[in-house]
């Protein structure tokens, strides 16, 4: 299983702390009460975002994304 892997089942949030918009996205699932697992995607140097596992997630290869169920 790779980072880029996600379960079947549950909420995973795919980001990068100093991001505007994925702050966004934990304040909201924070304040719904949603569960979720976070995992950080580096779009510094490392440039995470453009690995091939990340793109087949979002095609985009930006941040952040939000896979649920399995989807």
């Amino acid at each position: 299983m790779t980072s880029f892997d996600i379960p079947a089942t549950g909420v995973v949030l795919f980001h990068f702390w100093p991001s505007l918009c994925s702050q966004k996205v934990r304040l909201v699932l924070e304040e719904k009460g949603v569960a979720y697992e976070g995992r950080l995607v580096n779009i510094g140097p490392p440039m995470e975002n453009y690995d091939p596992a990340y793109v087949r997630l979002n095609p985009e290869a930006v941040i952040p994304t939000l896979a649920v169920d399995g989807e």
